[in-house]
């Protein structure tokens, strides 16, 4: 019995795969047709289509007119993709639907993809025409720009960030599902036996027939036994050279296309895939050096080959670490590609022999490739395979640190001189107020309990170098503490623009966040320049604009008047949005109310901006903080606004980095990107290599961060609401949607100021009153600013509530006398049990306002005080003035209970002596 017979009786226990291929035919449909369908369906004038490669659907590279002159000075032709979809796939109810629902999923990660468009009558994603051959469904999808893996030069480093992406990709795919998902298809990597099993006969000769044979046993042997403890998951299963789409400015991968494969499979078989159509294009392209093989130093394309492919699965292991286990496996699976896809190849070409050219254009190579895989135990061609992408790791590491990075900011300059040289831009002397809000900060940095901070807890250096993969962790070990370039490392710039979408690293400049505010007004405002921006805001939203001779119109925060919820009216925007307007300037989410709006509202925000082609500063600092990311987060404001929109990221809050000091500007126009650089040289000229280096380890652990800071806020956020929320005659407040903070307003009939003086005073808790960022008491409604990132959250608003709870009028509590009070200090002082017994109010008071270091002393006094203890039972209260652990909300219930109690005694006690 031959394995191929074998594999009818063990992998196919019931019945036959039935290939879907058997019954496809591509759709009917040309270039003209395609372009009148744009034009019915889109409403868009087509200039052009064109044909492209497709193995069993049509697409057209169509281009149409710019549709909106007035978002463009000199408007552009614009390039779509239109995809007709076979007739078979699309009958299978979901199919694209699941694909545009993943699109949305992966743009919410940063994640660049060929988004649909929607109908001009309907806003209908798919559209549904009657073809020969049957029913097509029909989407028009947004063309990414740039070049393909293909038609790109193969570095190391550019495959390096094949494997990278994918990486990062699976990351975002984990938590992805739709019922359109098809559970197995014919390209499905489990499928390989089946492909041999039912079209092997159709090799030409016997030993491609044992080759077919060879691919079968080992995955019957080694694939099939293992698959119970492999990783699996969603995954694009497809990433080809014509599938990857490269950015030619960076050299980086910018997007992946053709989600029609997209499957539930092993994890490795991803990398396994795209290592195995690396080794392919390599083995078909590669020509050896001149010089080298002169001196018989040359690479076989062999060698050539498997070396190519390590270096992909060097990228993808340095983000996804794989297993021992998915190691050994990598040759048997990439084998198996290349078989699944020359037997399906070889079948679709006996059916449709006009489509062999795209189909299967580098058969001989194939083999080539086959044998190298094939050629020695799976366990010996997995070795090398694995020393070739340590190897990888290494010389990454060593040209980091050589300073092998292309002059960036030449680019940038040469873009902007382009343009008619960089202006010499005319500042007026800066002239700023002083900074409230910090200095507010400042004057309480002593006390303990800062439950205003807007950043997340700090996490410890240690556990960011754990984060490290092995190309980082060198580069950790080998730095050496130099200048890094004054735009930014190329390493980091990179690293940053993969999570803006339509970017490259000429896009970015490396800064310290506020500075980033600094030199984007510097480089964009002149005297008499008009500002529209968010209040209350950072005063470096407003200020710096002010002190460049800007006059600032400011979008006001308003409350709804049942519920008292902050929000931004967008009416009031557009009535601000005169002619006049240079740039707008917004802070999303919103520092400090966490207020966030629609996707609609967002797009509605940017609109008001393209409508007097003013520039638009988006502040997204607490981005990726959203109570419900996939729900609420909003596009980046320069890929949703690429002409004009400039974003400012950072390290600060949503990954708990601040002490890095590390943030980003982005934008497309390199020469205002080149303006801002040149007023950076003259506060930091470069920032520290240390931060810079960090900042990369962090971006590549994006996920893991943001779920550490976002999990503390939740904690948080409950803690808090549970705290106002047992204080309706004091606080009003509403959640937040997104960010690290909220803004509560104090109802009491206090001034707001003195609230959160009495409150610093009396219990060492930090409280940020809103007057800071001068909104006004008449306008502000006493609103003070929470902070939701620390971990000794509870322990803060355990304090503030005992004081809350406690307190009494000065004057009362001043002429009253000390009868009896007894009182007991709990370990280490830091707890305090209060007995109230007779007239002993004024003793209980004064020792709930005394610190944590006085409390012993004052229990001592007190207990001395006391001297005659009443018959009947106190009423006891804990209050904990410096712990860091804290048991629950529900112990937080039954301390306010215990302190409504005593504020009842203190008050009786208050009327009647």
């Amino acid at each position: 019995m031959t394995t191929i017979q074998a594999i009818s009786t063990i992998s196919a226990p019931t019945s036959k795969y039935k290939f879907a291929l058997e019954a496809l035919d591509r759709p009917v449909i040309t270039a003209d047709e395609a372009a009148a369908l744009v034009q019915r369906h889109w409403g868009l004038q087509v200039l052009s289509a064109k044909e492209l490669g497709s193995y069993e659907d049509r697409n057209f590279l169509v281009t149409v007119a710019a549709g909106d002159a007035a978002q463009q000075q000199q408007p552009q032709p614009q390039q779509r993709v239109l995809k007709v979809t076979n007739a078979v796939h699309s009958s299978i109810p979901g199919f694209l639907e699941a694909q545009n629902s993943l699109f949305g999923h992966l743009g919410f990660h940063g994640l660049r993809c060929p988004a649909a468009e929607p109908t001009l009558a309907h806003s209908r994603l798919i559209v549904s025409e009657q073809l020969p051959g049957g029913a097509s469904k029909v989407r028009l999808l947004k063309f990414v720009p740039g070049d393909t893996l293909k038609a790109s030069a193969k570095t190391p480093q550019l495959l390096r960030s094949v494997g990278r992406y994918l990486a990062r990709l699976d990351a975002a795919l984990v938590d992805f599902w739709h019922p359109g998902i098809r559970p197995t298809h014919d390209w499905a990597i489990e499928r390989v036996l089946d492909a041999v099993q039912q079209f092997s006969h159709l090799l030409p000769d016997a030993a491609k027939r044992a080759a077919a044979e060879k691919v079968a046993e080992q995955f019957q042997q080694l694939v099939l036994p293992a698959a119970g403890q492999l990783r699996k998951q969603l995954i694009h299963g497809d990433a080809n050279e014509n599938n990857i789409i490269v950015d030619p400015a960076s050299q980086q991968v910018a997007a992946l296309i053709d989600w029609s494969d997209a499957m539930v499979a092993w994890l490795v078989a991803e990398v396994a895939i795209a290592a195995a159509y690396v080794l392919l294009m390599t083995m078909t392209e590669h020509q050896p050096d001149a010089a080298a093989a002169a001196a018989e130093q040359a690479l076989t394309a062999e060698d050539a080959a498997l070396q190519a492919a390590a270096h992909v699965v060097a990228g993808y292991h340095q983000q996804q670490p794989l297993t021992d286990q998915e190691w050994a496996l990598l040759p048997v699976l990439m084998a198996g590609r290349l078989m699944q896809s020359t037997l399906i190849g070889t079948y679709t070409i006996s059916r449709e022999p006009g489509n062999a050219a795209y189909v299967m254009p580098d058969e001989q190579e194939r083999w080539r490739c086959l044998e190298l895989l094939l050629g020695s135990l799976p366990a010996e061609v997995a070795a090398r395979l694995r020393a070739a992408a340590e190897d990888s790791i290494r010389h990454t590491a060593t040209s980091s640190q050589q300073g092998q990075i292309p002059a960036a900011a030449d680019l940038a300059m040469k873009s902007a001189q382009q343009q008619g040289g960089l202006a010499v831009h005319r500042m007026l002397p800066v002239k700023l107020l002083p900074f409230k809000l910090e200095l507010y900060l400042a004057r309480y940095e002593h006390l303990p309990l800062q439950l205003s901070r807007s950043s997340c807890q700090p996490l410890p250096l240690q556990q960011l170098l754990a984060m490290a993969d092995a190309e980082m962790q060198q580069q950790w070990q080998q730095l050496e503490l130099g200048y890094p370039p004054n735009i930014g490392s190329l390493q980091l710039r990179q690293e940053v623009s993969l999570h803006y979408p339509g970017t490259s690293a000429e896009h970015v400049l490396s800064c310290v966040p506020n500075e980033g505010i600094f030199v984007t007004m510097a480089a964009l405002l002149s005297p008499g320049d008009v500002v529209v921006a968010m209040h209350p805001a950072y005063q470096s939203l407003l200020e710096v604009a002010r002190s460049m001779g800007a006059t600032v119109k400011l979008w006001s925060m308003e409350l709804e008047p049942a519920t008292g919820k902050p929000y931004f009216s967008l009416d009031a925007l557009r009535a601000l949005m005169t002619s006049d307007v240079k740039c707008m300037v917004v802070n999303l989410p919103h520092n400090p109310s966490g207020w966030l709006p629609s996707r609609q509202q967002w797009t509605d925000i940017i609109n008001c901006a393209k409508s007097v082609n003013a520039w638009l500063f988006s502040d997204e600092i607490y981005r990726l903080l959203e109570q419900q990311p996939q729900q609420q987060r909003l596009a980046l404001a320069v890929c949703a606004y690429p002409q004009r929109g400039i974003s400012l990221g950072g390290l600060s809050k949503a990954f708990g980095l601040q002490g890095l000091r590390a943030g980003w500007l982005v934008c497309r126009d390199t020469a205002l990107l080149a303006q801002a650089e040149c007023v950076k040289s003259y506060i930091t000229t470069t920032g520290p290599i240390v931060s810079e280096l960090l900042a990369v380890v962090a971006l590549r652990n994006e996920q893991q961060l943001v779920r550490r800071c976002a999990g503390i806020i939740q904690e948080n956020l409950a803690t808090a609401a549970a705290f106002l929320d047992r204080w309706p005659g004091m606080f009003q407040w509403a959640p937040p949607a997104a960010g690290s903070l909220c803004l509560p307003r104090l109802i009491s009939g206090e001034a707001i100021d003195d609230f959160c003086a009495r409150a610093a005073a009396g219990c060492g808790v930090v409280l940020l009153p809103a007057s800071v960022y001068d909104h006004a008491a008449a306008s502000a409604g006493q609103h003070f600013r929470l902070g939701l990132g620390r971990t000794n959250f509870k322990e803060a608003e355990n304090s503030i509530s005992g004081s809350s709870s406690s307190s009494c009028s000065s004057s009362s509590c001043s002429s009253s006398s000390v009868s009896g009070a007894a009182f007991s200090a709990g370990p280490g002082a830091h707890q305090l049990q209060v007995v109230i017994e007779g007239t002993g109010a004024v003793a209980a008071e004064s020792a709930v306002k005394t610190t944590a270091a006085a409390a012993a002393a004052a229990a001592a006094a007190a207990a001395a005080t006391a001297a005659a203890a009443a018959a009947s039972a106190g009423q006891h209260f804990r209050l904990g003035l410096g712990r860091t652990n804290f048991k629950g909300s529900l112990e937080m219930l039954e301390q306010w209970l215990l302190s409504q109690q005593l504020q009842q005694q203190l008050r009786q006690h208050s009327t009647t002596g």
